[in-house]
Parts: C-alpha cells; sequence; structure tokens
C-alpha cells in the first residue's frame, strides 16, 4: 500500500484564464461554457521542462480534457499542444483526471507513454467509466479515483487498473467511511496487482505549476 497524499506531486495549469477548482463535483454549466473559450497561456507550456526530478504532474482538473467538448478544431489543435508538452518531458508523468472519458477524442490524438488517465467514479452510475478502461488500447497507465466510498458499485475488476485510489473527505467523520469496501477493496487491488491509495487532504494543499 503506497503512503497516503502521494498519489500526484504537482498541479500543472496550462489554461489562461480557468482556476483550478478545489471543489471536485461532476461538471457544471459554468464549467461547460470555458470549453467554447479555453486559451492556452504560452508561459505556462514551459514550466514542465523546468522540472528536472521524475514528478506526477495533475493537470487541472477543471477542464476535462477527454470531454466531448474537447472534439472541436480549436481544442484538438489545444489538446495536441498539451500532448506535445507532455511528450517532450518523457521524464515526467502527467495525469489527465476525467468524469466522461470519450473514446472519438482517445482515438484522435496520438498519446505518450507517460500520460495517465485517471477515471473519476463518483457513484455507482459512473461504473461506465471502469467500463471503458477495460477495453480501450492506451499506450500508459490507467487509474481510477474513487469520490469517497461506493459500496453499491458492486463488483469491478481491477485486472487492468494500474492504480486505485479512494478520496476521502478530511472533513468527514470517521465513523461515515465504509471501513469494510475500503478494506475490500484494498485486498482487490492486491489481488489483481494493482497498486492503492488513500487520499485525506484537501488538494489546495498540494503544490501548484500554476
Amino acid at each position: 500500500m503506497k503512503s497516503i497524499n502521494k498519489w500526484y506531486d504537482s498541479i500543472w495549469n496550462p489554461f489562461s484564464g480557468v482556476p483550478i477548482d478545489g471543489n471536485k463535483g461532476k461538471m457544471n454549466t459554468s464549467v461547460k461554457g470555458w470549453f467554447n473559450e479555453l486559451e492556452l497561456d504560452d508561459e505556462k507550456l514551459t514550466y514542465p521542462s523546468l522540472m528536472e526530478r521524475a514528478n506526477r504532474i495533475l493537470i487541472n482538473p477543471t477542464i476535462d480534457l477527454l470531454d466531448y467538448h474537447m472534439g472541436s478544431k480549436k481544442n484538438l489543435d489545444l489538446l495536441n499542444r498539451i500532448v506535445n508538452v507532455i511528450r517532450d518531458n518523457s521524464h515526467l508523468k502527467f495525469m489527465i483526471v476525467s468524469y466522461w472519458v470519450d473514446t472519438s477524442i482517445l482515438k484522435l490524438i496520438e498519446w505518450p507513454n507517460n500520460l495517465i488517465i485517471v477515471a473519476q467514479v463518483f457513484d455507482e452510475e459512473d461504473k461506465r467509466n471502469l467500463e471503458f478502461l477495460y477495453c480501450i488500447d492506451f499506450p500508459g497507465q490507467c487509474y481510477v479515483l474513487f469520490e469517497d466510498c461506493v459500496p453499491n458499485l458492486g463488483f469491478v475488476s481491477l485486472e487492468t487498473i494500474d492504480e486505485v485510489i479512494i478520496n476521502l473527505n478530511s472533513n468527514t467523520p470517521l465513523n461515515h467511511w465504509d471501513l469494510n469496501w475500503i478494506s475490500s477493496m484494498l485486498s482487490q487491488a492486491i489481488a489483481d496487482g494493482c497498486g492503492f491509495s488513500l487520499e485525506f487532504e484537501p488538494k489546495s494543499e498540494k503544490g501548484e505549476l500554476s
């Protein structure tokens, strides 16, 4: 079992005018509106190249880079520029958090192997994100991020998953966590040979490449 709070080291925000939203949740209307006005900050695109040691960088999770809204020509050009930065910095690991992974987007980009897809699961309805990871042909790694306990999810296979992350709200009382479910997920992760992490700290306490 990995140490808690270690599944990423820094946040990289390559966008201009898009905040890093620490209040995670399913995408709302205001966030969707940003897809029509996305712009990159040229200076911020250089930040990863300044990092010398191996590091795991979370790309601003406010924008789901695998959402179907990224399929417009303008946003695909933008996405390709981000992917080129990822590819040029092969000494680093980059992470894209996605609530709704769109398979058509994956087919339009040549993805580098130092990129990790982190599929979010908020509740049992999001099992589709897990099922999607079973069948994709992706050169990098695939993580699953459970946003709090999801005991009603039912059985899920972790054989094709590289790491399971359970994000527990640090403000939630211990007796509100389903410790049996957490224990069962840990046992299954060990049995299926994938990593396992617990996250407790608010995201705002992480380092940021803003």
